[in-house]
């Protein structure tokens, strides 16, 4: 076999494109919140889908009125969905069955009940496992931006069009009781946060785009906020959020809180992409197959 003309063609199969990749949170990219444990609200909403591998226990809440298009599915849940006063916009999908009261379906929605049903909405292990990935490696990235502390907050200035990345630890974020940015309009921005309990702050504004930024919390066991923009990916994290809103997803280990989940989807496409994080997909391994395969058949006829 000639190494050096197969090789290109199995790199042209397995190579993923940044600028494609837009789906930066995997299966859980359409989803308002994904948590891998058990969700808890009352007297709010998720706008969007709402995916979880344990328990969904809610009551006078809403979930997916702002969702349009793609999967009939408002919630997915890998345990039981309680539910007391409120509506979903298309199917509440349980394992364990759902107990609903005071309750309203739109767009034609009904309750399924089954592991079947779940696994094929949605994969939780293949799911978290990539978040995971996506968590450690993004928050390996290198800080290109300026994070400093003084008169009282915390002053982001981004200096790339494209990507920014701010790596700070959780003590700093919390010392300040004011956050403020300058990050040129449009680019993607991901703020790296370690340390295993983070407090943001509670009486702040966010002066970011939403659909672009994503708060990485790689190591965090637990998180509180108030009100947000852009996403939370804390794939270990207890997430306690009381009052406001979030401008993004959550995608958590748990979620208990009151705050209103806006559904703002990440967009941004200059985060490079995840490795090694699921198997790769089938149609790609036989692109690669059948290019070796087109090489011999010509080889072989200039013999």
């Amino acid at each position: 076999m000639n190494s050096k003309l197969a090789l290109p063609v199995i790199a042209l199969a397995l190579a993923v494109p940044a600028a494609s990749f837009a789906q930066a949170f995997g299966a859980a990219s359409s989803y308002n919140v994904f948590v891998t444990g058990n969700f808890s609200s009352s007297g709010s909403d998720t706008e969007g889908r709402l995916a979880a591998g344990g328990n969904v226990n809610v009551s006078s809440y809403d979930v997916g009125l702002l969702v349009s298009g793609g999967s009939n599915t408002g919630i997915v849940s890998g345990g039981s969905v309680s539910f007391s006063g409120g509506q979903v916009t298309g199917n509440v999908v349980s394992k364990n069955g759902s107990n609903l009261t005071n309750f309203a379906f739109r767009n034609s929605g009904s309750a399924v009940t089954g592991a079947s049903a779940v696994n094929s909405v949605m994969n939780f292990g293949q799911t978290a496992s990539y978040l995971q990935n996506a968590s450690t490696q993004w928050g390996d990235l290198a800080n290109n931006g300026l994070v400093e502390s003084k008169y009282g907050g915390v002053y982001f200035t981004g200096y790339s069009n494209t990507l920014n990345v701010f790596n700070i630890t959780a003590a700093q974020l919390e010392s300040g009781s004011y956050y403020t940015f300058n990050i040129p309009s449009g680019s993607t921005t991901l703020f790296n946060v370690t340390g295993t309990t983070v407090n943001f702050a509670k009486n702040t504004s966010y002066d970011v785009t939403g659909s672009k930024t994503v708060w990485n919390l790689k190591n965090a066991t637990s998180a509180n906020f108030k009100s947000l923009d852009g996403s939370v990916l804390a794939p270990y994290a207890a997430i306690s959020a009381n009052g406001g809103r979030i401008n993004g997803q959550i995608l958590a280990g748990s979620y208990d809180g009151q705050t209103q989940i806006n559904n703002v989807l990440f967009t941004g496409e200059s985060l490079p992409p995840v490795t090694n994080a699921v198997p790769e997909p089938a149609s790609m391994i036989a692109l690669g197959i059948g290019g070796l395969a087109l090489i011999r058949r010509r080889r072989a006829s200039k013999k």
